[in-house]
């Protein structure tokens, strides 16, 4: 007889603040007033856009890093020039392996951080799960030297992904697809990197003895292609899955490393509401406001959940805090709530009315007053 996973992912959706209030909570002066079910299909087609934008972005980034790189090298700079022809590339997304995937950081500054956060040599698997189950869907795995990419193992392509999810414990005997779904997070999670450490030891011997890190990945995590709101900054509140029983939900989140890397675990032992920023200070060291920036169509996503018409400030963002029990994002008193729009009109690509659109990168001061700007000049965007 079937039974019902050990614990529900979806109890951690308020985090993800436009999923939860169009899908849970409603939003007041919406123009679609009407809530939307959060189904498993919904789910899976909310999953099905975010893979297709991720690897619309690691194409772009990857060739985009190959072909700068390739024309300094043509070019026969060396030494001095070639890092002063590279020195803005910016190409690489997000630093490998590193939850959530939002950071933007100069090529040249990775390494040296992940270094920080992970050390010189090691391993690090993520694993996405199905919040509904908890069964686990497929796997990435990146190999990292000094702080860069080696190797990139990726068990979501074509057919890949079935080899891994057959794939049995060497002691119970039980497939890799439901190991999580019967067990909390430390011992799924354990159960999870038994396999892991396996087909990395199989695949790559000459990396047996490198520390391995696993980190899950659970679907509610990946609306609107892993951005929670127009401003980038929103999703720095994601680091808080990492201590969810400081925040008094019932059980840890999947959505967390194991073991915890040494200088994240330094960071969890301060006060709750300092976390995310400490965090993703760790890789955000300019006063930079971070807008949204999609690829691709996103229909489900804009169709159904939509874009605030003015998204909160970068303050604003780092200051909100959610809690288990609550049913809204904390923020200060200066936020200001707009109305959500639509469609196309939700990608708020140029030209547009709406402050910050996609795609342009201002200071944090310099976007503060945008959004000013725009409150005070269409209250009617307002709710």
């Amino acid at each position: 007889m079937l039974k019902r996973p050990v614990q529900d992912e979806t109890i951690f959706a308020p985090f993800m603040r436009k999923l939860y209030t169009k899908a849970f909570l409603g939003r007041p002066g919406d123009t679609k007033e009407e809530q939307a079910k959060y189904t498993q299909t919904l789910s899976e087609r909310i999953h099905f856009e975010a893979q297709a934008e991720w690897m619309a972005r690691l194409h772009e980034y990857t060739y985009g890093c190959e072909a700068t790189i390739k024309t300094a090298l043509a070019e026969q700079k060396e030494g001095g020039a070639l890092e002063e022809a590279i020195k803005d590339l910016t190409f690489a997304a997000y630093p490998p392996a590193i939850f959530p995937s939002v950071p933007i950081m100069p090529c040249k500054l990775i390494p040296s951080t992940l270094n920080q956060v992970i050390g010189m040599s090691a391993d690090v698997s993520w694993v996405c799960m199905d919040e509904f189950s908890l069964e686990n869907l497929w796997v990435a795995s990146w190999h990292l030297e000094g702080g860069s990419q080696k190797s990139n193992d990726l068990w979501y392509l074509d057919e890949d992904w079935k080899s891994m999810l057959d794939r049995r414990h060497m002691r119970t005997g039980e497939k890799f697809k439901y190991m999580c779904v019967q067990r909390p997070f430390l011992e799924g999670a354990g159960m999870v990197t038994d396999i892991l450490k396996d087909v990395r030891n199989e695949m790559h011997p000459e990396n047996s003895e490198c520390p391995f890190f696993y980190h899950g990945y659970v679907n509610n995590m990946t609306v609107d292609a892993q951005f929670t709101c127009r401003n980038g900054l929103e999703l720095s509140r994601l680091m808080n899955m990492y201590i969810t029983s400081k925040l008094g939900f019932p059980y840890q989140s999947y959505n967390c490393f194991l073991p915890s890397p040494n200088l994240y675990d330094l960071m969890t032992q301060l006060p709750p509401e300092t976390i995310p920023t400490k965090i993703l200070g760790l890789y955000i060291g300019t006063n930079m406001w971070m807008s949204n920036y999609t690829l691709s169509h996103l229909e489900t996503s804009l169709e159904v959940f939509g874009e605030e018409m003015i998204p909160p400030s970068a303050i604003e963002s780092f200051t909100s805090s959610y809690k288990y029990g609550s049913d809204l994002t904390t923020f200060s008193e200066s936020f200001k709530q707009s109305k959500y729009v639509y469609g196309q009109e939700a990608s708020c690509k140029e030209p547009t009315e709406y402050p910050c659109p996609q795609k342009i990168l201002v200071s944090m001061d310099d976007g503060s007053k945008l959004i000013e700007e725009a409150r005070k000049e269409h209250p009617e965007w307002l709710v």
